[in-house]
């Protein structure tokens, strides 16, 4: 019955995405950096629902007993506006494959560091001048003040173009977050906020940002490994200077998202995951405020050595 409402939301999400031409609308680089940063939105959930599967609550999870990891993900995704456009909305769907290495472990018993290094693939099933694919880094480190759990990570990227002959963006995301999840009998409540600072080539995507939100959690099944999350997430992001010429003014953006998932774990090393999420944008910015509405459903597996 789960395999079958899986493959029955795998298809309203491809069915949603009309078969008709649309035209593309007009954006800077075509929102790049904001299209990178909602699809690997999509890679942190899923560190976040094996988390939660583990009963360890905090976005990464680490064991001591096991140092390294070999982890891949295919996902497919329909969105109702691919370009992330305030106006030319056009919906699409794409497909993204992620295969990395990882890292980590306990430093005396109190401090979890971790690092990973990847390889990003996105293609667009209409839109192709949107695919790209993606060289990811992370380093980081966690450690708890009861149970206040902090976290601080770097994450660099370079994004390439489909044939990966030509660099769209270099990225440099510092960010420093904090957590205190706590359990309502069999419900598990995770409030998080966090601080990031961008760096990146070009320039016109440095940015300060400002997170808080809030995730509800808990499992749907005594006997069977199935979990249901539903999340919400305010950000403020300020840039130093986004495409001064063309935009004209200072881009400060304030992002709602929302969420909702179900993820089943049929084996210890792998997962499905069906997903909707909803996200809207102000911008000072006239061509980047948006709003947008995606549903994703993924298949995943982690080998830890």
């Amino acid at each position: 019955m789960i395999r079958a409402r899986l493959v029955l939301l795998f298809a309203a999400i491809v069915a949603a995405v009309p078969a008709f031409a649309q035209t593309p609308p007009t954006a800077p680089a075509n929102n790049i950096d904001d299209r990178v940063r909602q699809q690997a939105r999509i890679l942190t959930e899923r560190e976040r629902e094996e988390a939660m599967l583990t009963g360890d609550t905090d976005i990464v999870l680490t064991r001591r007993t096991r140092l390294f990891s070999v982890n891949g993900s295919i996902d497919v995704s329909g969105t109702s506006n691919a370009f992330l456009s305030p106006t030319g909305r056009v919906s699409d769907a794409f497909g993204q494959a992620n295969v990395s290495l990882g890292f980590g472990t306990r430093l005396g018993g109190k401090v979890d560091v971790f690092a990973s290094v990847g390889v990003l693939g996105v293609r667009y099933f209409q839109f192709k001048a949107l695919d790209y694919n993606a060289l990811t880094g992370l380093v980081g480190a966690r450690t708890n003040f009861g149970r206040l759990a902090v976290t601080a990570t770097y994450q660099p990227s370079i994004v390439l173009t489909r044939d990966f002959g030509r660099r769209q963006l270099t990225s440099h995301r510092l960010k420093l977050s904090a957590s205190l999840p706590f359990r309502i009998r069999n419900l598990t409540i995770e409030p998080v906020i966090a601080a990031e600072r961008t760096l990146s080539s070009p320039s016109d995507y440095r940015a300060w940002s400002g997170t808080a939100g809030v995730t509800f959690s808990a499992p749907l099944s005594q006997t069977a490994p199935l979990l249901a999350y539903v999340s919400a997430q305010y950000e403020r992001r300020s840039f130093d200077g986004y495409f001064p010429d063309l935009v004209g003014v200072r881009r400060l953006d304030d992002g709602w998202s929302a969420g909702a998932g179900v993820v089943w774990r049929p084996r210890q090393w792998g997962e499905v995951r069906a997903s909707y999420s909803f996200q809207r944008v102000y911008s000072t910015s006239d061509v980047n405020g948006y709003f947008a509405h995606s549903g994703t459903l993924g298949i995943s597996a982690s080998l830890k050595f």
